[in-house]
């Protein structure tokens, strides 16, 4: 009696082991169905279309929450946008203090010491002021080099340090040569974008490390804003909006 007792309690046991693995695997295969289903049924394939090819950055509302993770993507596109336009004020469109302040001193940086320089072709204080604020060095200073930067004068450079390198690389800066910089890139960047905005030859801009910073120069000598619209971040912004919208049913929120 009490072997066919535990034998009866042995077989239910097996049975109730194979249904609920039956259950189990039926459960597996449904979830996996519905996560396939999801896939399928995921962003909208036709509205993913229709705002990759309407997208329009100037009809994007930058205040708005979901797309707020997005807008560093937009430094190199405002920073262009600001060198097209002559305006540093494109940085603050970003809406992110980080990247607007990066925009803004790269801005100063370039245009703000020797694009006006350049183009002005005299010193202003407001010249100055940006050099200051570039470069950490004195007001005095700053005139000396600038004044030296109108004249292509190199000479002011070997009075400046018993540092060859700083010699040199400030030659190359005061007579817009990329070879004096060696390795730097910093150097380098500044001395191709002095020879482009001197020259008004766009082709010296190939010479800047940076894409960001050389399409900067592109902008700033040929005033054509549409090149900004080749900014790769500009694209991968594109890209993560439009995939937004899709999923949030055409609406963006």
């Amino acid at each position: 009696m009490f072997r066919k007792g535990l034998n009866f309690v042995v077989l239910w046991g097996i049975v109730s082991c194979a249904f609920f693995q039956l259950a189990l695997a039926r459960g597996v295969f449904r979830n996996s169905a519905e996560a396939r289903e999801e896939n399928i049924s995921g962003p909208d394939a036709a509205v993913m279309e229709k705002c990759m090819k309407d997208f329009d950055i100037d009809a994007v509302d930058l205040t708005t929450p979901s797309i707020s993770a997005f807008l560093p993507l937009l430094k190199g596109y405002f920073l262009c946008q600001a060198a097209a336009r002559n305006d540093i004020t494109e940085c603050d469109n970003i809406g992110t203090r980080k990247e607007i302040k990066e925009c803004r001193k790269d801005f100063e940086d370039y245009y703000g010491v020797y694009g006006k320089l350049a183009r002005e072709q005299r010193l202003s204080l407001e010249i100055i002021d940006a050099c200051v604020n570039s470069t950490g060095q004195s007001e005095q200073n700053c005139k000396a080099f600038l004044q030296a930067w109108l004249k292509s004068d190199s000479k002011y450079c070997l009075a400046l340090s018993d540092d060859g390198r700083v010699c040199r690389e400030c030659a190359a800066l005061v007579q817009g040569e990329v070879d004096s910089c060696g390795n730097n890139d910093g150097c380098r960047a500044k001395a191709s974008y002095i020879k482009a905005i001197r020259s008004g030859d766009v082709s010296y801009c190939a010479g800047i490390p940076s894409p960001q910073i050389r399409m900067f120069c592109q902008a700033n000598i040929m005033r054509d804003a549409k090149i900004c619209l080749k900014e790769a971040g500009l694209g991968i912004f594109r890209n993560k909006y439009c995939e937004a919208m899709a999923r949030q049913g055409g609406r963006i929120f």
